[in-house]
């Protein structure tokens, strides 16, 4: 009985796939995406000198796919200072003491999109820097949103400030607990930190802020309008 050789066929994966180069391309690629995106993350609480030195050299990729971002993973623990921040502007001929006259910004977009996660990241630093000692950033980042408020908004500013929301405890939630004590929005979980009287530069459109003691309002410097 004659057996009859069978042909082998032809290697259609080898022939269809990627060749060796491109495959070795993309994995250097993919090896250097993921090695900037643990860059990134490794930064983002109690970075070391050398993470920041990376990050520094991968800032144009990290920002540029919004990767290089502020998030503090800390404050996720649900303990009694992981608060959120608002920014709120009193327009001109407004009362302070009217809670409906205050604007919290943003007014628009929604509520868990990017342009309010920026101010709730804006008002941590503005807390962080206060906590420190640094009354000149807070001054500058309050008279930024003023002037924004200003020119983009159309609206004279009267005051700025920041106030810091505290969490509900859970013993609000118990039988003992009231109605206004289980409300998040209670004006009991607000406090302010930080408040300033707008000082509007009309010539320039411009907007310099005058802190507000918790006794009063402190003097004008010399030379401001």
């Amino acid at each position: 009985m004659t057996s009859k050789s069978a042909s082998s066929p032809p290697n259609s994966a080898a022939s269809s796939g990627p060749s060796q180069g491109v495959r070795s391309i993309v994995s250097l690629v993919l090896f250097l995406h993921l090695f900037c995106v643990f860059v990134a993350l490794s930064t983002v609480y109690a970075p070391s000198e050398l993470s920041l030195s990376f990050l520094r050299i991968l800032r144009p990729y990290t920002q540029l796919l919004n990767f290089d971002l502020f998030v503090s993973y800390q404050l996720t623990i649900e303990a009694p200072v992981d608060v959120d921040h608002r920014i709120e502007v009193l327009p001109a001929r407004k009362d302070e003491n009217d809670a409906l006259a205050w604007r919290v910004l943003p007014d628009v977009g929604l509520r868990g999109g990017e342009r309010r996660l920026r101010y709730e990241r804006l008002g941590e630093l503005m807390d962080l820097f206060d906590g420190q000692g640094g009354e000149n950033q807070v001054a500058l980042m309050s008279a930024s949103v003023g002037t924004y408020f200003l020119n983009h908004e159309h609206t004279r500013p009267k005051q700025i400030r920041l106030r810091r929301h505290t969490l509900v405890s859970i013993d609000a939630y118990t039988n003992q607990g009231t109605r206004e004590l289980r409300d998040p929005n209670s004006a009991m979980y607000f406090s302010v930190v930080y408040a300033a009287n707008a000082v509007i530069d009309d010539d320039l459109h411009r907007v310099d802020v005058v802190k507000i003691d918790a006794a009063g309002e402190v003097a004008r410097p010399t030379g401001t309008p």
